[in-house]
């Protein structure tokens, strides 16, 4: 639609729907044809807050979500706009859906928003009710049951989280009176077998040093964090020159870059939303305070050439500084780090495990030192003492047990003499 055709609509109709009183959000999702001006989008800003001050009575809040028509139905950007294809309708009435196509949308969501949302909750519950504890476990073990394309069933800790996030959805669904009790609750969760995770040993540890002198510094200092800090890909991926402290030697860990489709790298919380502090070997933070030099540098060299051809920078993110960006500023994709490790143990006859398993690899270095399970937790980040237990506990088992040959010094002269 024309962005004056939607002025004229906003201001001359009032927006009907079923919602409950104050509580919920009025929110419009308009496609134009073609790309709005400044101006256009000031004014859609300034006909937003006329909409929140209008229905203010009515709605929590109001909003509109721009779109473009063309870039939406185009095939090449399937899972662009998913929201806007599952529930929008145009202002004339008509279903957009039928308008998609080759787009296979869930029916289910613009069913519950023209009102029949009890219906729709009422047969997913039957569904589950009737399925078996047996079929259940089916669905999840066999072909079919992961989403991401990858091959194999899916892994006994996904399997889990499916199993409480029904159960979660039932207890909600008994707490709100829609159903008299949670069918889940007799079924027993399935157990997480973990499995025991490839790690190098020291000598393989100490191969690796030396064939990284032959790369790239920032790689030299990347996977040596990586190794006495335990951190995951996109942990090492995001941090700057802000998460540095060369007083106490050591570095903060709070944040994590991941890549979203449709937006490329993007700054998030840790897993787990857990921030730590973990303590670095001294010659590490040299080598950190280095690559910040060598960073920096390549900044002010951008920002050089900005004043003198005065043209726009060419340095990305700038209010950040990460550590293992490009030549432009721009942060890694955790899975080029895993790329790069991929090629980097082939070059150099190294036996290759995941990247990640340098996190193994670290956690199981402090257990075999003797260093406490509390503190293997911290640096880890995991939010519990029993999920490093969990993971680790065959380590810890082969440590403990190892253990008791400290007192046989002890107890050698006198079975010598005794002989």
């Amino acid at each position: 639609m024309s962005f004056n055709n939607l002025s004229k609509c906003l201001k001359s109709r009032n927006v009907l729907g079923e919602a409950v009183a104050v509580k919920s959000d009025l929110d419009l999702l308009v496609m134009f044809n073609g790309t709005l001006s400044d101006e256009e989008l000031t004014e859609l800003k300034t006909l937003t807050k006329a909409m929140s001050r209008n229905y203010h009575s009515l709605v929590r809040d109001a909003g509109i979500a721009v779109a473009n028509y063309d870039y939406t139905i185009d095939p090449a950007n399937y899972y662009e706009q998913a929201f806007l294809k599952e529930l929008c309708v145009c202002v004339h009435g008509e279903d957009l859906r039928e308008r998609f196509g080759p787009y296979k949308l869930t029916s289910e969501i613009a069913i519950s928003f023209n009102g029949d949302f009890d219906e729709v909750l009422a047969r997913t519950i039957s569904r589950l009710q009737a399925a078996s504890e047996e079929e259940f476990k089916t669905l999840l073990q066999g072909p079919g049951a992961r989403l991401d394309g990858k091959p194999g069933p899916l892994s006994s800790s996904r399997i889990n989280n499916c199993y409480k996030a029904f159960n979660n959805l039932l207890a909600r669904a008994t707490e709100w009176k829609l159903i008299k009790e949670n069918p889940a609750d007799p079924v027993n969760t399935p157990k997480v077998r973990n499995k025991k995770s490839e790690v190098y040993t020291k000598e393989e540890i100490q191969t690796i040093f030396e064939k990284l002198e032959k790369v790239d510094f920032r790689w030299q200092v990347l996977v040596s964090l990586a190794f006495v800090t335990g951190a995951r890909e996109g942990e090492l991926a995001a941090l700057e020159d802000i998460h540095m402290n060369f007083e106490k030697g050591s570095i903060y860990i709070e944040q994590a870059i991941t890549e979203v489709k449709g937006k490329g790298v993007v700054v998030k919380s840790t897993k787990n939303e857990r921030q730590r502090h973990i303590s670095v070997p001294e010659q590490i933070m040299n080598m950190i305070k280095k690559l910040i030099h060598i960073r920096k540098q390549e900044k002010l060299i951008h920002i050089r050439k900005q004043e003198k051809f005065k043209v726009g920078s060419q340095w990305q993110w700038e209010d950040h500084l990460f550590l293992f960006g490009n030549e432009f500023g721009k942060p890694l994709r955790p899975d080029s780090i895993s790329q790069w490790w991929k090629r980097f143990t082939t070059r150099h006859k190294i036996k290759h495990i995941r990247f990640h398993s340098l996190r193994h690899t670290s956690a199981t270095h402090l257990i075999n030192e003797g260093v406490h399970a509390k503190i293997i937790q911290e640096r880890l980040g995991h939010t519990k003492l029993d999920t490093t237990m969990s993971i680790y506990g065959h380590v810890m088992e082969e440590a403990y047990q190892k253990s008791a040959t400290h007192f046989d010094t002890f107890f050698d002269k006198k079975i010598n003499s005794q002989k």
